[in-house]
């Protein structure tokens, strides 16, 4: 068994789930209309179900793309500041509560990217850096499954399999329907994925839930990103960090450098978002010549990102000699075949 420690540097950004306060205004009914689905929606909708079982589910509808709102100078100030450090790691304010745990054989990483959120969320509001948060896991997973022992059903459950894939609409769900979440010391993580009798989810003591989130809308590689990095720069330092669906399930890809253990993903097309992490800050001074030199970014800097594979990885040297050799099959398929 080689052992590889890696430290999982993303460049694609998808969610973020802040603990905040919202207005609610009224509108009048004949003004509501149908939304239209996102082009990546249709695609993955259209997609047989056992391709839609290995990539996150896309946001249905756009998210409209505001700006700064230039007369409010506090909120300007707040996100200049954020933006002109070139270096920032929740890590070094709230270390405990960036730990990286381990999602062993599970699907589960939108479920540990969503926790990470509230964990280091409650942290910096708290302002206790002493004070671990860490919640269940495995709660949430079978708390967002319909089906269990003995024909038992989850009534706020859906049709998902223990230990499979989810996104952040099903993490938002299970925080906001009055389920979870609760400490890890109540359902600590083991990775099931068979079913168990629904009185093991039920009756636990709730210690986290949220009552409202914000998405930041989806950008392109080729668009203007100047205000909405700042913005999530200022979000992660003032709140915490940041859900990200990435392309990044599989190292063995064209797009990931083994030896710094970046990724760098320039075509949306190819690379549909198959795994969650937390964006826990940016380094703007990270080399390009970090990143595979196939899919090189045109400038320095990188998010820094919480995994959820523990802090070694590992793998069966036969199993990453076969998937290397089919990468190399795939990339020189006319001199193999």
């Amino acid at each position: 068994m080689e052992k590889l420690k890696r430290v999982f540097i993303f460049c694609s950004i998808m969610y973020v789930i802040i603990l905040l306060n919202t207005n609610v205004f009224a509108i009048n009914p004949e003004d509501f209309k149908m939304a239209e689905f996102t082009e990546e929606f249709t695609e993955y909708m259209n997609k047989p179900e056992e391709e839609r079982a290995k990539i996150l589910e896309p946001r249905p509808f756009e998210i409209k793309k505001d700006s700064i709102k230039k007369e409010n100078i506090l909120q300007v100030l707040n996100l200049l500041g954020a933006s002109n450090e070139s270096y920032f790691s929740l890590k070094d304010v709230i270390p405990n509560n960036v730990v990286v745990r381990n999602q062993k054989d599970t699907d589960l990483c939108w479920a540990f990217a969503t926790l990470a959120s509230l964990e280091t969320n409650l942290a910096l509001i708290n302002k206790d850096s002493s004070k671990i948060y860490d919640f269940s896991e495995e709660h949430m997973d079978y708390c967002t499954t319909r089906l269990f022992l003995n024909n038992q059903i989850n009534k706020f459950g859906i049709m998902r399999k223990p230990g499979s894939i989810g996104n952040i609409a099903i993490a938002m769900s299970y925080l906001s329907n009055g389920m979870g979440a609760i400490d890890e010391k109540e359902m600590p993580f083991e990775g099931k994925k068979d079913l168990i009798d629904i009185s093991e989810i039920q009756g636990k003591k709730i210690t986290g839930i949220i009552q409202d989130t914000i998405l930041f809308p989806q950008y392109n590689v080729n668009d203007d990103k100047t205000e909405i990095i700042a913005k999530m720069k200022q979000h992660i330092k003032s709140y915490g960090s940041i859900i990200a669906g990435v392309y990044g399930a599989n190292l063995m890809n064209e797009y990931y450098n083994n030896k710094t253990g970046a990724i760098y993903c320039d075509n949306a097309a190819n690379c549909p978002p198959n795994h969650g992490v937390a964006i826990v800050g940016w380094d703007d001074t990270f080399p390009k010549e970090n990143f595979n030199k196939e899919h090189r970014p045109k400038n320095d800097g990188a998010w820094i990102v919480k995994n959820s594979w523990g802090t070694e990885y590992s793998q069966d040297l036969d199993e990453y000699k076969k998937e290397y050799y089919n990468v190399l099959k795939n990339q020189y398929s006319e001199q193999i075949l």
